[in-house]
Formats: structure tokens, sequence, C-alpha cells
């Protein structure tokens, strides 16, 4: 506990830049007896139970501050709506934690695996965020996952904290990647001032994003939260057009309308990117990315993965040569 006042300055103040600022005088963090978990939340303070490691304890105190956001301040039903509440707060959790330690891995990979195994199963590029990706797969791909838009009694064990903390944690990863960090955050801000102190519902958060950012967001209400779809896009074909210019021909093989990222690469540098606007399953689209003349080798969509694709291995094509999908033989991970 010797930095824990450290985590509650650090995560009010993250919290309140992206959110909206903390309105009260105080933060406590008490260190108690508990059966709720790690941490129980009530506003202005939290009880937190015996954490396993330094690392754990900024990651409770850091979730039961978040609290005071969802459902504290901005009161929706987190019985009908568990997703606002602890879906939105861990979003936030992650993105705290990989600012406060100023790297992607967390210690996660590196403090447990010899590098040589780093090496040879390619996780040098681990990021902790994935983590939340990874736990919704997990689910997806037994068939058990469930759509984020339930009511908190009809969720599974499994699912209350696969779906509801992680698969919401990165949707809302994923929004924030397509609409760019300082449009995401300004359209939180809007949505915190918009409903401070009231009980907003989901339509209450989509309404306030779009009035923000002046986009249609119905595609990912309707979509990604009140259904389990999977998102999955594949390359059709990518080729040069001319010196700089590289077309891509890209379908929506998923079941969720879904904006997708398209990236150019030579070799690991990162030539170009543009962007497919939301569009609907079995339908095609095609992008002209500009390299600004420099040399293209390979497409790869999701590059960073943000958009919980199902299926990646269509996802990489060359730009020129024969084989053009078959990416290079490489070790990996199950995790990859």
């Amino acid at each position: 506990w010797q930095h824990a006042d450290d985590y509650l300055n650090q995560s009010t103040y993250y919290y309140s830049l992206w959110n909206g600022d903390y309105p009260y005088n105080q933060v406590t963090a008490v260190d108690g007896t508990i059966s709720a978990g790690g941490g129980m939340e009530y506003p202005n303070v939290t009880v937190i139970g015996e954490s396993g490691s330094d690392f754990q304890l900024n990651v409770v105190i850091a979730h039961e501050v978040g609290h005071n956001w969802f459902y504290g301040i901005l009161g929706s039903n987190e019985r009908e709506n568990a997703w606002m509440d602890e879906g939105l707060n861990s979003f936030n959790e992650t993105r705290y934690l990989m600012e406060y330690y100023e790297g992607k891995d967390l210690g996660l990979i590196r403090n447990r695996i010899p590098q040589s195994l780093i090496d040879r199963f390619d996780l040098g590029d681990f990021e902790y965020r994935w983590i939340d990706e990874l736990s919704y797969l997990l689910p997806a791909r037994l068939g058990a996952d469930q759509p984020l838009q339930c009511h908190s009694d009809a969720f599974s064990s499994m699912n209350y904290g696969a779906m509801v903390y992680k698969k919401t944690a990165a949707v809302m990863g994923f929004m924030k990647q397509y609409l760019g960090e300082e449009e995401f955050d300004k359209a939180m801000r809007t949505y915190f001032q918009d409903w401070k102190f009231k009980h907003p519902s989901p339509s209450d958060l989509q309404a306030s994003m779009e009035k923000s950012c002046g986009k249609d967001l119905s595609w990912f209400f309707d979509g990604w939260i009140k259904t389990d779809g999977r998102n999955n896009w594949k390359i059709s074909s990518a080729k040069r057009v001319e010196n700089g210019y590289i077309k891509v021909d890209v379908k929506n093989v998923g079941e969720q309308v879904s904006p997708l990222e398209i990236a150019v690469f030579n070799d690991t540098t990162r030539v170009g990117t543009a962007w497919v606007e939301p569009t609907a399953p079995n339908e095609k689209a095609t992008v002209v990315v500009n390299t600004k003349g420099k040399v293209a080798t390979h497409v790869v969509l999701d590059p960073d993965r943000f958009d919980l694709d199902y299926d990646r291995k269509n996802n990489y094509s060359r730009v020129m040569g024969v084989f053009k999908k078959v990416e290079p033989i490489q070790i990996r991970s199950l995790t990859r």
C-alpha cells in the first residue's frame, strides 16, 4: 500500500481527463476485509480487499475509483445495462494502466517468460489490452458468448466477466480507434456533461456521442451492443494502381455492420492508412491508399487488433507476386 496514494491520484486524474472532472473534495481507499471480490465501490470511497501484488492493487484501486463516474455520477441502471457500469469502467481501467506504466505488455509476459521464448513465439509486441479481446474470443469460439445488452441475471458466470467487463472494454477501444482519441474523449465528456447526476440509458449515451462527433453510431449500438454477431473482414485483392497508390478490395464476411482500418506496409514500416466506413455484412468496399510515393510490400486489415475480428487468417495480402495471401511462415503462440 506504500504507493496507494499515487494510484488514487493518478486514476482520479486520468478518469477526470477522459470523462469529466471529479466533483468532490476527496477520494479514499480503505484497506479492509470484504467478500465481494477485489474491492467494493461507494461514492468517494472504496473498500479494497487483499491484493496479490503491487500491480494488482493499482488495478483494483483504479477500477473502484472509476465507479465514481460509472455508476456514481453517471447513474445508469447497472442491473439492466451492466455494460454501462462495469464495462465502460473496465475500458477506462485498461486505458489507465497502459498510460500509468507507459508500456504495452505491463510485465504480463516479460516478467513470466524467458526472452528466448518471447522471441520464438512472437510475443514481443503483446499488448495488455489484448486480454480484453481474448477474453471475448474464448467463449465466442465455444459458441457460449452473449450480447452485451442483457440483464445482469441473464448472463452466465463466465460471461458476466468475459462480456460485461472485457468485451465492453474491447469494443469501446475499437470505437476510440475509429473516432480518434480526441473525438472520442470529447464525446465521452459530452456524455458526462449531459447526464451527470442523472440516470442515462444506452440511447442517451448514443445521442450524446452522436451529437459530439457528428456521426451516425447506430451500427455500434444496434449491432455490437445488442447482438452477439461476429465481426470478420477479408481482403479480396490488393494491388498497385499507380506510383504511390495501392487499391484494396475488401468484403465484410461477418455478421456485424462495421468500419475497417486498412494499413499498407513496407516491410515493418506503415506507409499508408485508410478507413472503410461502416459496411453491412456481405457487402464489398474498395479504398485507394496513398503511400506518398513510398514502396509498399503488403496490406493488413486492422493491424493493431482493435475490431475483434473473428478470423484474422484472411487479413493479409502482398501487393505483388504469387500466393499473395499466404503470410510468411512463423511459429506463434495460441494467443496470436
